[in-house]
């Protein structure tokens, strides 16, 4: 997001044209939003933020000679260290939801942006989705139909509409999460 606050979802993935088309939304190889965000970044002299060390390291990978001032201008939101420090008991009350079985089982954005001292309003519609299973779902529809998103179930277009939509609350909630971080103890 920019300083106007606006979100541009951008489709990498050649396989969802159809249904990025429909949405209007931009198609653009991974490497080349890289570059555009890193030229972004620059010009406005701000910073990129992701929610976990993988977004970095992707960046890295799509623009290897820019990985040293990457890691300079590069902020990881996850905010599990700093619920540890200065919120531990709402990181204990999260952490007590995960039985640690496997990797994905652990306290996420969604949990915070779900706890009501945080007061952030997480859509109920929104509780329990799977994004995984949803772009699973759409690609293999758009696959089964050459790419026609006319073509792809209503169920199936509905779950395409309400991943963008989860997509769009992750990343105003991650900004939702760091402000409120920054506001409460000054420094992530």
């Amino acid at each position: 997001m920019d300083s106007k606050d606006e979100l541009e979802t951008i489709v990498f993935d050649e396989r969802f044209a159809g249904a990025a088309r429909q949405k209007e939304l931009r198609l653009l190889p991974f490497v080349e939003h890289a570059r555009e965000l890193v030229e972004r970044v620059r010009a406005l002299d701000g910073w990129i933020a992701g929610y976990s060390q993988a977004e970095l390291n992707e960046l890295k990978k799509a623009l290897p000679g820019e990985a040293e001032w990457l890691e300079g201008v590069y902020i990881n939101a996850n905010a599990s260290s700093w619920f540890s420090r200065c919120r531990p008991g709402i990181q204990a009350k999260l952490e007590e939801g995960c039985d640690g079985e496997d990797k994905f089982d652990r306290v996420g954005l969604k949990d915070y942006l779900q706890h009501k001292d945080l007061r952030y309003g997480y859509p109920k519609r929104l509780v329990g989705f799977s994004p995984a299973g949803a772009l699973q779902q759409v690609r293999e529809q758009l696959s089964k139909h050459d790419g026609n998103y006319a073509a792809i179930t209503p169920k199936t277009k509905a779950r395409w509409v309400k991943l963008l939509e989860y997509n769009r609350t992750d990343v105003h909630g991650m900004r939702f999460l760091f402000h409120y971080m920054l506001r409460a103890d000054g420094k992530i």
